[in-house]
């Protein structure tokens, strides 16, 4: 197995005992897939992953944590972590040792938030949290995704965003969420739009009585028809 390069395992009664397993090809494996294995508990994996690039962990469902990088990943780019029910990072998982890290994926776990543990990644790129119970993002976390692709689509709580002047360019992915995008308080996101620096993926959506798309509109069109009234005067 020295020269093992792929490791996939589907739906197998594996257990945590497995893992020191994986540290015996570290110096050549370059993906690892485990979906599916509902008896993984507490994952950890050690040792020098040289070139390591891919891991998923998706559909695990039982396991009560995230796993525990106690290695080094110098090339590890893409963590899926798809549909584990997992709601909370901690500084256990020693996410600081993913020095390569662009790819996050969270989708469909327990999140309420985004992890503030995700700010050890210096080199991300894009966090998925689509299908998460998130319901608001404070200012303190708009500004640390400041800069990413992020994914919340099908957010179905999601109802505020702290307003914040993104510095670096952004990407956010709103469609399926309950965002109301025709509320006042939500013009900051059409400013920063019209600016250049967010990227805005939503569905379609007319405010008031415009025969335009919400994104269509100028700025002045959408504070003439935008919902609240006090909000609408202090944004004039």
């Amino acid at each position: 197995l020295q020269k093992l390069e792929s490791l996939s395992i589907s739906e197998c009664p594996i257990t945590d005992d497995f893992f020191p397993v994986i540290s015996l090809v570290a110096n050549s494996i370059q993906y690892v897939d485990l979906y599916k294995n509902s008896t993984l508990f507490n994952m950890v994996l050690s040792g020098d992953f040289r070139v390591l690039q891919t891991i998923r962990f998706t559909y695990t469902s039982t396991s009560y944590e995230l796993p525990t990088f106690n290695g080094t990943f110098p090339m590890l780019s893409v963590l899926d972590l798809t549909s584990n029910d997992h709601s909370f990072m901690s500084s256990s998982q020693k996410l600081e040792n993913l020095t390569s890290l662009e790819y996050l994926y969270l989708n469909y776990n327990g999140f309420s938030v985004i992890p503030n543990m995700t700010q050890q990644l210096k080199t991300l790129k894009l966090i998925d949290v689509e299908g998460n119970p998130i319901w608001r993002l404070n200012r303190a976390e708009m500004k640390m995704i400041d800069g990413l692709n992020v994914r919340l689509r099908d957010t179905q709580n999601l109802y505020y965003l702290a307003p914040i002047c993104f510095t670096k360019p952004t990407t956010l992915s709103l469609s399926g969420s309950h965002l109301d995008l025709c509320a006042c308080k939500n013009f900051w996101l059409k400013r920063e739009a019209d600016k250049g620096v967010l990227d805005l993926y939503v569905s379609y959506v007319r405010c008031g009585d415009s025969d335009k798309f919400w994104y269509q509109m100028t700025q002045y069109e959408f504070l003439q028809v935008c919902r609240g009234s006090q909000q609408q005067r202090e944004w004039r």
